[in-house]
Parts: structure tokens; sequence; C-alpha cells
């Protein structure tokens, strides 16, 4: 948006639909990752214009992607919206509900940060607190080997915080894209290790289905989805229910329990 910037400024006059149209045109010679999110911008652009009309400008698409994005600079959220922020951008603020993603070598601590001591020391505090305040953490884990090693340096990590914080941080462990009709020997020899070690795990589980991957392929929700055109739309919402009112409950179960306060 850097040129667009500029050209508006240069040309304050100019409509706001040649903005859209020179971002796809300079896209064609970029990766695809940089088209895709160019796509998104025009995408948001058109979202405007149809809400604006013809005469939109440069600086009052800006200021749609504020009103839109955001839900005000107190941080709080408009109603039915998402905000999608770096560890950085959301110190400070609370949500009642919050996806900590991209947990993985390379972005948790974030590349640049690598052999920078005070760095290094900032994303692990802010990666702390967003762990400690949760009221139930959700480890995500395939029936497999590698999968579960995975969560189980996540319960480390959990367990650690409890340490530092000097209190209890409810978690449970979620088998996603199991077989619907088989358990695999595998996944029953880790369910039955993490049942051993008392580590809490979800009845409910969300198993490999089609519909999972037709909203990544059409968009929309599983309530949108055609059972017409994808199969197991009714068995992939039945699984989303159960998980949903498990997560429900154990949360009404934290609330009337007070947490317990580690002393060791």
């Amino acid at each position: 948006m850097d040129q667009q910037r500029k050209t508006a400024k240069a040309a304050p006059s100019r409509p706001f639909e040649e903005h859209l149209t020179d971002l796809v045109s300079d896209a064609r010679d970029l990766s695809e990752d940089r088209r895709e999110h160019v796509d998104a911008v025009v995408a948001l652009g058109r979202e405007y214009l149809a809400a604006e009309g013809a005469g939109g400008s440069l600086a009052g698409f800006q200021e749609y992607l504020r009103a839109s994005l955001r839900g005000g600079d107190d941080g709080g959220l408009q109603d039915d919206a998402v905000d999608l922020l770096t560890f950085h951008r959301a110190k400070g603020l609370e949500w009642d509900t919050v996806f900590v993603a991209g947990l993985e070598r390379g972005l948790v601590p974030i590349s640049h940060a690598t052999g920078k001591s005070a760095a290094l020391d900032e994303e692990r505090r802010l990666l702390y607190v967003a762990m400690s305040r949760a009221d139930l953490v959700i480890i995500p884990t395939k029936g497999s080997n590698l999968d579960a090693a995975e969560a189980v340096k996540a319960i480390k990590f959990i367990r650690f915080q409890e340490k530092i914080y000097r209190r209890e941080i409810p978690y449970a462990v979620l088998f996603t894209q199991t077989r619907p009709a088989i358990r695999p020997r595998t996944q029953i020899a880790i369910e039955t290790e993490l049942q051993e070690q008392g580590i809490p795990m979800f009845g409910a589980q969300l198993h490999e289905r089609d519909p999972y991957r037709a909203i990544f392929a059409f968009g929309g929700t599983l309530a949108g989805l055609d059972p017409k055109l994808v199969r197991g739309v009714d068995a992939a919402q039945a699984d989303v229910r159960d998980f949903a009112n498990e997560v429900v409950k154990r949360l009404d179960e934290i609330a009337v329990q007070p947490r317990r306060v580690s002393v060791a």
C-alpha cells in the first residue's frame, strides 16, 4: 500500500477503484504468498466500495479497515468480530477467548530475536502471560508419537508456568484428525499413557472429515456447507457440538472451583 499512498498524495482526487486496479497489476510479479495478501486487501477494498459507493478514497479505505478490524481505542472487540494481533501488540489487552497460534520453532520466539538475550526474554515473558491467564488451555494433538511428544512439551511448559505464577493453569489434551471408525493402536497407546499420568483429555475428538477440508477450499463455516456437495457435514457438526459442549462444561466446573496455589 505504500505506492498507493504516494500516488494518492500526488493525485488526491484519483478514484479508489483505480488504486485497486494498480494493486492487482503490481501483484502479478510477486510471490504466491504476497499475491494472496494483495488479493485479501483487494477483496476488502471491494467491500469498502460496495458500502461507500463511487466516492471512496484511499484515506477512507484505511479508516474503514481501522473501524472494521479494531473494536475501538480500548482494544475491545465489536460484535461478531475477531482481533488478529502479535504478542507485542496484545500487551495489556484482554479477551474472553484467545487462540495463540504458531507455537513452533522459528515463530516463537520470533526468529530475529535469536541471539539477543533481552529480546528472547521478552518473547518468553509474553507467552508466559498469555498462557498463565488462560481459564483453560486446549492442547491439540494427533494420534501419532511425534504429535504426542509435542503435546508433552506443552504440558511441561504449563507446569513450569504453574510453579512460576504459583497457581493452577487448567488444561486438557484434544485429539484431532483421528479416525472416526477405528482407533489405531498408536493412538490407544498414547491415550493410555496420558491417562496413567493423570493428564486430562477431552472425551470428544475432532475426527478427520471432508467438511473441514471443504471450509478451506470453499470458505464459510460448517453450518453453511451444503450436505449435497460435501459428505459427512452432519457428523462433523456433531463432533464440533460435542467438543464445544465439553469445553463449556469444563469452564463451568473451573468457575465454581477455586484454583489451587502451588507452594513448591
